[in-house]
């Protein structure tokens, strides 16, 4: 009998499956090796898992003051097609690790319709559990303790991997982890793969699309499970008797959507469902204007693909709760910034920082875009002041009391120049070297000639003064001077006693001048 040529199933341009059970993979993708990435200088290499299971493992090239979080990313497909090796997943995850600094593990799971579904679903299950095991000490060092927060596991993935997060996210909640303390912190879903037999708004009016058009998913379900079911709570998490979404087992996710994707309204859905199941946790929305399914696969350079990832990675790396979002529509992922530390050279007030990110959840789209480029900007150059300070601060100094005056003198003489290490020519005489009394007195110094009139007009009076001083000394007679001990005859005398030795007597009045002439 010869073989039909009718087509089931076709996802150009890499899979053709035909109705007497034929399956042609066309393999139009490129495949890269694990390598160091040039751009961006992340590491990655293959590892095995369990049989038909393996993992490319990126590491990113920093040396982080904190552990770092682990993204378990799953890629999409149709559950049909696609690698962890593939070209776009590489630089797509080098991105994403470089970007957010977190360790990436790319799943490679058993593909549909040799293998059909829950085979994806346990494979990646059992990817997660791998990671997880490295808590306790595992076989990867990639994964060490030493490095890894694994209570900050987020997974993630596009299109049909965005189905299997949440399928994983929901058994992870049911199951457990189970090892050292590990935790699923968050799910990212980039343009969710779900589906159902009613037809939503979007979905009406793209008959003819010509990535997904609503055909392709009515027959796509069967094709990976062998049952025609579009409303199996796999596929349709909102279906009539599906499990609660508010056992997710997670506390954090993120949904991303495209204006022109067939499946834009169910990940609208979704998360509508999310916020009101009781769930407890935070959900979000990111929405592209003007691009379709999974664009930023085919647009490595196009920053709205990587915008929810952020310059400073607030979903990735942030524990803190922002305050819920109110609708569909409040798209900002950034919480407000925290004040700068009084130390920066740059600093946003924190009033002025809540305004933005307020402004930004209620701003269309193309408007949020520009504000929250504008709150990274901020960022990076409070960052940068911060960096540049904390490089040229000098550790402080003891500095003596003689040599303050003079430093300060300096600076008063000459505020176009730094002071702090220029010597000043004149040395007061009697000045002590160090605080406190019993404090020694170094010898007499006498001034050096100045050169500075306004320096020497003030010596001009100090001398006058001390001329006049030592006049009245002379007639008001000899100081009384107390004998020092032997044992200090050759030790410098204290500042107290040279204080006593040097104070000036009064001046004699005219009646005590009349009795000693009697």
């Amino acid at each position: 009998m010869a073989a039909s040529n009718e087509i089931a199933l076709e996802l150009a341009p890499s899979i053709r499956i035909y109705k007497d059970g034929r399956i042609e993979r066309l393999d139009a993708d490129v495949h890269l090796p694990p390598s160091v990435d040039t751009a961006t200088s992340v590491a990655s290499k293959d590892v095995p898992i369990a049989a038909g299971v393996t993992a490319r493992l990126y590491l990113p090239a920093v040396d982080a003051p904190s552990k770092l979080p682990v993204f378990v990313y799953y890629h999409g497909g149709g559950f049909c097609i696609g690698s962890a090796s593939s070209s776009i997943y590489h630089v797509f995850l080098n991105t994403i690790v470089s970007t957010a600094s977190v360790i990436a593990v790319s799943v490679d799971y058993r593909l549909a319709p040799e293998h059909l579904i829950p085979a994806a679903y346990d494979d990646s299950w059992c990817a997660l559990r791998w990671v997880a095991s490295h808590a306790e000490g595992g076989p990867e060092p990639w994964l060490a303790k030493d490095r890894t927060d694994f209570t900050r596991l987020f997974l993630a993935g596009d299109s049909a991997g965005a189905n299997i997060v949440h399928n994983v996210a929901m058994r992870a909640a049911a199951e457990g982890l189970g090892v050292g303390g590990a935790r699923v912190e968050g799910s990212v879903l980039l343009h969710p793969c779900f589906w159902g037999t009613a037809r939503l708004p979007c979905e009406v009016g793209r008959v003819d699309h010509p990535m997904i058009p609503p055909h392709t998913m009515d027959s796509l379900w069967q094709l990976v499970t062998g049952v025609a079911d579009n409303d199996d709570p796999r596929l349709n998490p909102l279906a009539e008797g599906a499990p609660s979404l508010a056992g997710l087992g997670c506390r954090r996710v993120m949904v991303a959507v495209a204006e022109k994707d067939t499946l834009r309204d169910r990940g609208r859905a979704y998360v509508e469902a999310l916020r009101k199941s009781g769930w407890g946790g935070e959900a979000q929305l990111w929405e592209t204007q003007g691009e379709d399914h999974v664009f930023f696969l085919f647009k490595p350079g196009c920053n709205e693909g990587y915008m929810w990832v952020g310059p400073s990675t607030p979903f990735l790396a942030s524990r803190r709760r922002p305050p819920p979002l109110r609708n569909h529509d409040s798209l900002l992922l950034l919480p407000p910034l925290r004040p700068a530390p009084k130390r920066a050279g740059f600093r946003l007030p924190f009033s002025a920082s809540r305004t933005l990110w307020l402004l930004a959840r209620t701003a269309s789209t193309a408007l949020q875009h520009k504000l929250e480029l504008g709150l990274h900007r901020v960022d990076r150059l409070r960052s940068k002041s911060m960096g540049t300070e904390s490089k040229t601060k000098a550790p402080p100094k003891v500095v003596k009391l003689d040599k303050a005056l003079k430093l300060a003198e300096a600076w008063v003489n000459n505020m176009s120049r730094s002071a702090i290490y220029e010597q000043s020519e004149v040395e007061f005489e009697g000045r002590p070297s160090r605080l406190g009394l019993g404090a020694k007195i170094t010898p007499k110094m006498k001034a050096a000639v100045s050169s500075d009139p306004a320096e020497r007009k003030l010596l001009g009076k100090l001398n006058s003064k001390k001329k006049l001083s030592s006049e009245n000394v002379e007639k008001a007679g000899p100081v009384k001077e107390n004998s020092p001990s032997d044992g200090d005859e050759n030790e410098p005398e204290s500042r107290t006693s040279a204080f006593v030795k040097k104070r000036p007597m009064p001046p004699a009045s005219s009646l005590q001048s009349s009795k000693k002439r009697k």
